[in-house]
């Protein structure tokens, strides 16, 4: 709609972004979900054009870019395959970006420079914060620390060659390589079936002290962004194949798309996802200019993947009976939006996060 105005470089990255998701991506993004396969070898490709490391600085062999760049390639690569978003976005977030910023020297040199030679990194969390039973528990002994208690999900689990345990308690991230006494097992989740998530435990770990580092918010607005921007890649792959279909399928002799319920639908789509888009850039836009983002990206995060859900359902809806068939991607899209919604925890937190900020 020209609202939104990128720069070269922004436009460059747009455009090679697109040409890789037409030419690689297109062709196998239905069968790898219907799989739950990850996708190495589009990972690798990724890894070669410096997506997998759009943010982390060139000193440590990435690409040195902002937030606004990787809204763009999550944005696009989601839009065919919301999977392959998300590890990407896990990669540079809450791997790549958070040593970046937090890391020791010597933690970045290990493991930044390791990203940018096809690495993968993981993120561990424990979904239920409010239960202390599945929270990370860790006690220290001597110089290291003992993890003795943990269970939840790792994001790009399933080939990360090491992972970032987040323990909120304490402000700290735990960061260490696969090991034993890290049980993984396989999950079958709802949707992002081929981004890697596994579940995991803990059965006493021993990891040096040196391996945590402090942490604060503005990791995490970057992250709810990144996701915002998966979302509303999904929103518009809904959006768009719900016109599509509405203007090629006749009923009475005449395309749905003629009917008010129909235009109904997609209408609130595209004011919903217009909207979106919207604040998702204005959000990267934010965090580059390092200016307090954690409202708008809690605000962005809330309201982009409601819309990536409402597409979902509207667009089943236009479809009709065959919108719920694994014949046509729309509910792949649904499944993926409400996946990505509950991801970093349920949207009562965020919501609650936002009442705080301007109530409190």
């Amino acid at each position: 709609m020209g609202l939104i105005i990128f720069n070269d470089e922004q436009t460059l990255i747009q455009n090679e972004v697109k040409k890789f998701v037409k030419d690689k991506l297109s062709p196998i993004a239905d069968e790898i979900d219907k799989k739950e396969k990850f996708p190495e070898e589009i990972i690798t490709t990724l890894t070669e054009l410096g997506l997998m490391t759009i943010m982390v600085p060139e000193d440590y062999k990435g690409a040195g870019l902002d937030c606004t760049s990787l809204c763009i390639a999550a944005e696009e690569l989601s839009k065919e395959c919301a999977s392959i978003g998300l590890v990407m976005v896990v990669n540079n977030c809450l791997v790549g970006y958070a040593l970046s910023r937090y890391g020791t020297q010597f933690q970045k040199t290990q493991y930044l420079n390791s990203l940018s030679d096809g690495v993968i990194g993981g993120y561990g969390f424990c979904p239920e914060i409010n239960n202390p039973e599945r929270l990370l528990k860790s006690e220290k002994k001597g110089g290291n620390f003992v993890l003795s208690r943990g269970n939840g999900f790792i994001l790009n689990g399933a080939v990360a060659e090491f992972i970032l345990f987040s323990n909120f308690q304490e402000k700290k991230f735990l960061l260490f390589p696969k090991q034993a006494g890290l049980k993984l097992k396989n999950q079958y989740i709802l949707g992002m079936r081929s981004a890697g998530i596994v579940r995991f435990e803990f059965n006493q770990i021993e990891v040096p002290e040196t391996s945590s580092f402090s942490f604060d918010n503005k990791v995490f607005d970057l992250a709810y962004i990144g996701f915002s921007a998966v979302g509303l890649g999904i929103a518009r792959a809904a959006l768009d194949s719900a016109i599509k279909y509405a203007k090629e399928r006749k009923q009475f002799g005449r395309p749905i798309c003629e009917f008010p319920m129909v235009q109904e639908l997609i209408t609130k789509m595209k004011i919903a996802v217009e909207t979106s888009r919207l604040l998702v850039y204005e959000s990267a836009k934010c965090f580059d200019n390092n200016e307090d983002s954690s409202l708008i990206a809690n605000i962005t995060r809330v309201y982009v993947t409601e819309t990536a859900v409402l597409c979902g359902l509207n667009a089943i809806q236009v479809y009709g009976g065959y919108g719920y068939t694994k014949d046509y991607p729309v509910e792949r899209y649904l499944r993926d939006a409400k996946t990505l919604q509950v991801l970093l925890g349920q949207p009562y937190l965020a919501k609650s996060l936002i009442a705080k900020e301007i109530l409190l």
